[in-house]
């Protein structure tokens, strides 16, 4: 059964369709778009997923679409205070830094919530 559900899943994979990935690239891209228009510079966005794996899979994903490493940021359970302190003023105050990406367990700490709260 394990061996049949690998088959699948690198079907899946392989065949690049990925619905929930179009709706999120799309709505970067209009995020994008609407904000150049509206005032000059990206609106910025924070997308939060429960896996680390899924963060790795989006980081990538979003970099690519925004042309630049530099585009998007991460936060992870493991990210240490001081590194997650400096992501968070990197994504606040650098406007090139326009995703937010994180697990649901980097919102544990009360400075994210705090942060995060616009």
């Amino acid at each position: 059964m394990l061996s049949q559900l690998e088959v699948l899943a690198a079907r899946v994979r392989a065949n690049g369709t990925d619905r929930k990935w179009q709706e999120l690239r799309a709505l970067v891209l209009e995020a994008r778009a609407s904000g150049i228009a509206a005032v000059g510079q990206p609106h910025k966005l924070i997308v939060f997923t429960e896996h680390r794996d899924t963060l790795t899979y989006l980081t990538g994903r979003l970099e690519a679409v925004l042309g630049s490493v530099a585009a998007v940021v991460t936060i992870h359970g493991g990210t240490p205070r001081q590194e997650r302190r400096r992501i968070l003023e990197a994504f606040t105050n650098d406007p090139g830094c326009q995703v937010l990406v994180a697990t649901d367990a980097a919102g544990e700490g009360s400075t994210f919530r705090r942060r995060t709260s616009w």
